[in-house]
Order: C-alpha cells, then sequence, then structure tokens
C-alpha cells in the first residue's frame, strides 16, 4: 500500500526555517537547499563544497533517479535566499568539506550528518514551529518542492527533470490533491 503523501505548506517551511536559522544557520542551510531543490535527506547531508560552482548545485541522486545542475535561487523574501545563503557558507567551509558535519565529530574528521540526524533535526524543530506530527521528517522537503511546483502549474516533465526522476510516474503524485486542499474545499459546505 502506497503512503499518503506528506507536504509541507509554505507557511510550514518558513516557520520551519525560521527556528531551525534562530539554532543553527548550517541547519537552516539544509532545510532550504532540500525544499528548493527537492532533495531526500541522504542527498542533503552528502553535499560538500564541490556540488557547488559557479552559483549552480550539482547533485547525483539517488534511488534510480538522474544527476540535475540546478541554479542556486534568489529570492526578495531574504528567508528563502539560497544564492546569498550558500555564498556565505561556502565561504566558511573549506575546499572539499562536507557542508554539513556531524556534530558528534570533531572539526578535523569532517564527517557527514547522517539522514538520521537531519530527521531528528526535522523533529526537533518542526515541534518547535508547530508543524504538525506527521510532518515532522526531512522527506516533507522533496514533497514540498513537487507540490510548491505543481500547484505553480509548472508541466510534469520540468518537475519530473527539477526532482531528478527517471520516470514521469514518479512525479504524477504532485498532481493529486492534499488532505488540506480537499479540507479547504469542503469547508462552509455542511
Amino acid at each position: 500500500m502506497r503512503t499518503k503523501l506528506s507536504a509541507w505548506t509554505e507557511d510550514e517551511l518558513l516557520r520551519l526555517l525560521i527556528v531551525a536559522r534562530e539554532h543553527n544557520y548550517r541547519h537552516y542551510a539544509m532545510f532550504l537547499i532540500a525544499s528548493l531543490h527537492g532533495l531526500r535527506a541522504s542527498e542533503v547531508v552528502s553535499l560538500t563544497s564541490g556540488n557547488f560552482a559557479d552559483g549552480f548545485l550539482r547533485v547525483a541522486r539517488l534511488k534510480g533517479s538522474r544527476a540535475t545542475t540546478q541554479p542556486l535561487l534568489e529570492s526578495k523574501n531574504e528567508l528563502l535566499n539560497e544564492k546569498q545563503v550558500f555564498e556565505k557558507l561556502l565561504k566558511e567551509t573549506k575546499e572539499g568539506d562536507c557542508l554539513f558535519p556531524s556534530g558528534w565529530c570533531s572539526a578535523k574528521e569532517n564527517r557527514p550528518m547522517t539522514r538520521y540526524g537531519l530527521n531528528f533535526l526535522c523533529q526537533k524543530y518542526g515541534e518547535l514551529a508547530g508543524i504538525p506530527k506527521h510532518k515532522r521528517h526531512a522527506h516533507c522537503a522533496k514533497h514540498y518542492t513537487g507540490r510548491k511546483l505543481a500547484d505553480a502549474g509548472v508541466s510534469i516533465e520540468k518537475i519530473k527533470l527539477w526532482l531528478g526522476h527517471e520516470s514521469v510516474q514518479s512525479s504524477v503524485q504532485y498532481l493529486q490533491c492534499t488532505d488540506e486542499q480537499a479540507a479547504e474545499s469542503v469547508q462552509g459546505c455542511f
């Protein structure tokens, strides 16, 4: 049985980013890049300075997905201005070092955080941000991206390419109605 799609709303994402930024700038950057590029937890934590060049992010996607090369996005909303965030972060990171090191190792070791660590942070910051419990996991970032693009009217083929999906069937799920959208439509009917 297929699990129900859980995607953050725009408001939930913004609250999560604010809370994460208040606690740790790199944690905030992790959630930001995951949400704008639809990255899996394992893809986010494996990023190094080598994944970035000339204002672009290059990611070897996992689970049989295609590698992607995407521009770092700019936004009038300072919280979502990814290009500015990563310019700052990359200046603070040594060449070849992981961007999101584990808090359990010394700075010399420079081992990346695990996907479990990222999910732990998602639970912690999600609770502080008032995000419903069923949405306190990092994969909601990928679903947020797909839903955001679908709701904006981006073609399914472009969503497929942005998310690195090999098959359009993986992208079709983002065209389905969410529980929140159904509830909003039903409000006032009874």
